[in-house]
């Protein structure tokens, strides 16, 4: 399960959230419901298209979508706020997969066992989400959609997607010095969700686990420790600027599409961004897994 983590640090989960004392009702009598969301990245239309269909599927329902700041830290906390709050003026909200059992256990969230079994999740869905939304048999959460960190590289500047960690440091050096002033490996190092996922994948990526079988975190290990140096070492050997410790995706993305760094980690949205007519390095940039210590999968 601690493996799987990474991969859906990032999804979206509709969750049954808070109901108001009374049904309100929306324009033409219908039954009005508030979704809460942070923005999908990438291009918006087949997310509005969903909920278009929706609608269409449901005439008796008015849906109403309000936006939240697309950070994850901002959202959590508007989140703890309203529930703590008990906030009646949203039904349905997203979430990222790791509050899921914070929001259960505070109650906050419906019980949606009776829709959506367990059974039922486990043969429509992958175990790992599946995993995340179901607490002591029970169902609290469904899963939406599934992120998973990637490699992007410039393919005019590196032979092939590096495997390993050496790799990855060897091509980078080698392209620094091909085409000056351009920098390394940019990725997420601001203190937020995003760095977590970062420090996840480096520690599995040199064989260490998330959490013991006792669920308690594991950081004081050898391979934690292996996997915060590289870290700190990309930077401090200058194969990351000094400003990724500020980068979140979009930072690290702008960096990468402008044409001004060799390697980037980030989730699979950024390849339409970055293949998208205009942009820079069109036809220049290759995907691929992240590299691990031994160039086996993480």
């Amino acid at each position: 399960m601690g493996r799987l983590l990474v991969l859906f640090v990032a999804l979206g989960l509709a969750v049954g959230g808070c109901r108001r004392s009374s049904e309100e009702a929306g324009t033409g009598g219908r039954t009005r419901i508030v979704f809460k969301f942070q923005p999908l990245w990438g291009d918006p239309k087949p997310f509005r298209e969903l909920l278009a269909r929706y609608e269409r599927a449901n005439p008796d329902v008015e849906l109403v979508t309000e936006a939240l700041p697309n950070s994850s830290d901002l959202a959590h906390q508007f989140f703890l706020t309203s529930l703590q709050g008990k906030a009646t003026d949203f039904d349905v909200l997203v979430a990222d997969v790791v509050w899921v059992p914070e929001f259960a256990r505070a109650g906050w969230v419906a019980d949606l066992s009776e829709d959506f079994p367990p059974e039922r999740l486990r043969q429509e869905f992958l175990p790992g989400p599946v995993d995340a939304v179901v607490m002591n048999g029970r169902t609290y959460a469904v899963p939406w959609y599934v992120d998973v960190g990637v490699l992007y590289y410039r393919t005019d500047l590196v032979p092939r997607a590096p495997r390993t960690y050496e790799e990855l440091r060897r091509f980078t050096r080698d392209a620094m010095a091909k085409a000056p002033g351009i920098q390394g490996y940019v990725w997420q190092g601001r203190q937020y969700e995003g760095l977590t996922c970062n420090v996840y994948e480096a520690i599995w990526g040199h064989g260490g686990q998330s959490l013991g079988t006792d669920g308690r975190v594991l950081l004081e290990t050898e391979p934690a420790r292996e996997a915060l140096a590289y870290l700190h070492g990309l930077i401090a050997d200058g194969l990351s600027p000094q400003t990724v410790t500020g980068f979140g995706e979009e930072e690290s993305r702008r960096v990468f599409q402008e044409g001004r760094a060799v390697f980037m980690r980030n989730w699979p949205y950024a390849w339409s961004e970055a293949q998208a007519e205009g942009s820079p390095i069109r036809g220049k940039v290759g995907i691929a897994p992240l590299p691990t210590k031994d160039g086996q999968p993480g």
